[in-house]
């Protein structure tokens, strides 16, 4: 029958062609008195041959494999008029239905499947794709398909594939950019983030606090050259020589962050220094980190001072001073220990047999070697070095050793914190108070140099 009722009154009889696929059948309507005569007749069936037979046998058994494929789909499948009305689903789509407490219905008009999906409001298309989701049963949750619709002029088939874990991921992907996006604001760094386009497309707060850009002339987002060229212009990076040549050279800044060697620090006219780092961004995106490191080298520079100035009082001793740190390394002396213990030209390895751990007499080994070399009256070296090696209570005690030049020595060995050993050299007498102060003046540096 006609899908839509004719607009213009209908003149008897009427002949109806069926729209079923293969051979027709035709609808005859007819005036009989006061009634109207329907005949269907059906299109006559040909004497089969036996090709015929085979063929009709043939097309049986395909079709009880498509019905058998179409059923045993794991994903929903179904078929609708051109106004939506379901004319038949498949098992997996029945089964849908079953989970969202759904059922199918029948009345005079047929069997009627509901509507588990959303269509979407648009045109005619002969093939479409969209998302919907299926909300299950009440407290359970909700699932996710792509749809795919391929419509001919009477029908349209309906295909659901399950993108749960696609939509599940880009919930994950979108929670982790928003946690990225408020990382990057509480950043104290700045960052700014080039797309393959060498457009800025991402950047943080830190990156107007630190460079006075306006955030309106960064999120129009400005070109690489743009960028820098707007840094210049606010005296927020170092003036170049030549800066035509520079301005030129920014194609070689850019393959140096790509491959993460970019790394500048920028003298700023008012005093600041900033630490620029370029590294490479997936998709061939390019980021560059602005760090405000003037309190950093402040820092660096009292601290340097601070070392020198020690070292410069330990040079005053006329005492030898040396202090290893807890694996045996030398870690500071003073100008005497250097005038006493001059280097020899060559070191025996292994003079010395010490059961200790190799990082706990490397250089303990070296210098020790030193000692015994200039020892005129050959003094128990393995006691002494015992004693510097040990970990435990503070030690303090001494031995006298004569030097080959016959000035008498005394060796006085200290436990500092962190592990350190304090060996002074001592003349007549006078170590206990050489010892206290060099203590003093070594935990001191030691400190300066944990902190």
């Amino acid at each position: 029958m006609p899908i839509h009722q004719p607009d213009t009154p209908v003149l008897l009889p009427m002949i109806l062609e069926s729209q079923d696929a293969g051979s027709t059948s035709r609808l005859y309507i007819e005036q009989a008195g006061e009634r109207i005569r329907l005949r269907l007749k059906e299109t006559p069936i040909a004497p089969r041959s036996v090709t015929d037979l085979y063929r009709q046998r043939g097309w049986e058994g395909q079709l009880s494999r498509l019905r058998n494929a179409v059923n045993n789909a794991p994903y929903p499948i179904w078929q609708t008029t051109t106004n939506g009305r379901i004319l038949w689903a498949n098992t997996a789509y029945q089964n849908l239905m079953e989970a969202c407490d759904q059922n199918i219905t029948q009345d005079a008009q047929g069997v009627h499947y509901p509507n588990l999906f959303q269509l979407p409001g648009r045109g005619c298309l002969q093939r479409d794709r969209y998302r919907a989701c299926v909300a299950l049963a009440p407290g359970q949750e909700t699932l996710w398909y792509e749809i795919n619709a391929v419509r001919s002029e009477l029908h349209t088939m309906h295909y659901a594939t399950d993108i749960n874990a696609i939509v599940q991921s880009e919930k994950t992907q979108r929670e982790f950019v928003q946690t990225l996006t408020k990382t990057f604001a509480q950043l104290s760094i700045g960052l700014a983030v080039f797309d393959r386009k060498r457009e800025l497309t991402l950047f943080n707060p830190a990156l107007t606090d630190l460079t006075g850009l306006a955030p309106a002339f960064l999120a129009s987002k400005p070109s690489l050259r743009s960028l820098f060229d707007a840094l210049r212009d606010a005296q927020m990076m170092p003036e170049p020589r030549d800066y035509q040549s520079w301005h030129e050279n920014l194609d070689a800044l850019t393959d140096a962050a790509l491959d993460g060697r970019y790394t500048e620090t920028w003298n700023l006219p008012t005093g600041q220094m900033y630490r620029i780092s370029g590294r490479p961004h997936p998709d061939g995106a390019i980021v560059f980190l602005f760090e405000d490191i003037s309190a950093e080298m402040s820092l660096n520079r009292r601290f340097r001072a601070d070392m020198q100035l020690n070292q410069s009082v330990l040079d005053q001793y006329t005492h030898p001073i040396a202090v290893f740190s807890a694996n045996g390394t030398l870690h500071l002396k003073n100008a005497a220990y250097d005038a006493q213990w001059p280097m020899p030209d060559d070191i025996r390895d292994g003079a010395i047999q010490i059961d200790q751990r190799p990082e706990q007499i490397t250089d303990l080994m070296h210098n020790i070697s030193r000692w015994q070399k200039h020892d005129a009256n050959g003094i128990d070296w393995h006691a002494l070095t015992a004693q510097v090696a040990e970990i435990g209570p503070e030690v303090l005690s001494g031995c006298h050793v004569t030097l080959d030049d016959g000035t008498p020595r005394s060796i006085w060995v200290r436990k500092l914190p962190d592990g350190a050993t304090l060996i002074c050299f001592g003349i007549n007498g006078s170590h206990a108070q050489l010892v206290k102060s060099a203590q003093r003046q070594a935990i001191g540096e030691t400190a300066s140099c944990s902190d």
